[in-house]
């Protein structure tokens, strides 16, 4: 499974007006990241980059070992999917069933492979009844969740999301933690770019905080939820639930219900 690696990358949308600066990471192969910070700190330029859509100005980004300003963006959607905030931007095709078919087609797999694939991804994202509908015409949970099934059905190791959870409901966050949890345990690896603090504190181990173009924290999350200090850096707000963890390590919870956050779990410890 394919690992991502950030190696002090700056980016500029054109003189003048630097995005990133001297940004490292790593994303490492089957696991969930979060990726947080306020409004300009560049948390969707620096995923854009991820499939090379776009290119450092100065550093690289190696996916799989694969410097991305050296492969081809169809070779790197193999192994990087990435969802953005408003799906009715990615859709092009007139039914439900084109879309979905439409990634796995282009990546090579025969008719009949994708019809396999359509048939089983849109049963698992209860668009079975919507195969010929015209996406435009879904609800908004529905253009949700075929924005991501027309993104798994081909595959990639990598799946990022834009901001998931904006204006979305209760269910509809539910229905993405179970997905990521479902995704992590078949080896893929998981990034989230959100605000939503309490969705990313349960849905990754691992955490990234930009602020202004620049990592303020980078590592695991119990080691976030014990330093609350680091959500002051990255000019971010704690959440009473990260408040609550935050004093449940602090008292000598035991770490193995915070990476990812188990809330039912955290009910018992409290």
């Amino acid at each position: 499974m394919a690992k991502i690696e950030v190696i002090d990358v700056d980016f500029h949308y054109e003189p003048g007006r630097q995005v990133l600066k001297g940004v490292s990471l790593e994303v490492p192969s089957g696991s969930s990241t979060s990726i947080m910070g306020p409004n300009g700190s560049g948390k969707t330029t620096l995923i854009k980059m991820f499939n090379g859509l776009l290119m450092p100005t100065r550093g690289k980004i190696l996916v799989d070992a694969l410097g991305t300003s050296d492969t081809t963006v169809s070779r790197l959607a193999k192994k990087v999917g990435v969802i953005f905030q408003n799906p009715e931007k990615s859709f092009f095709s007139e039914t439900v069933r084109e879309e979905i078919a439409f990634g796995p087609k282009n990546m090579g797999f025969t008719d009949a492979e994708a019809d396999v694939v359509v048939n089983d991804v849109s049963t698992k994202f209860g668009l079975k009844d919507y195969l010929s509908s015209n996406p435009f015409d879904l609800s908004g949970g529905e253009k949700r969740r075929l924005s991501i099934a027309s993104v798994l059905a081909w595959g990639p190791e990598v799946i990022i999301m834009d901001e998931p959870t904006v204006g979305l409901d209760y269910q509809y966050r539910l229905f993405l933690i179970d997905l990521t949890q479902k995704l992590r345990n078949e080896g893929k690896s998981v990034v989230m770019v959100t605000h939503d603090v309490d969705f990313a504190l349960q849905t990754s181990e691992r955490s990234v905080l930009l602020n202004e173009g620049s990592v303020t924290w980078h590592g695991n999350l119990v080691d976030l939820l014990k330093s609350p200090s680091a959500f002051e850096r990255a000019n971010m707000s704690q959440t009473f639930l990260s408040s609550l963890c935050h004093d449940l390590l602090s008292s000598g919870a035991s770490e193995r219900s915070f990476a990812p956050v188990d809330v039912s779990s955290l009910l018992g410890e409290a």
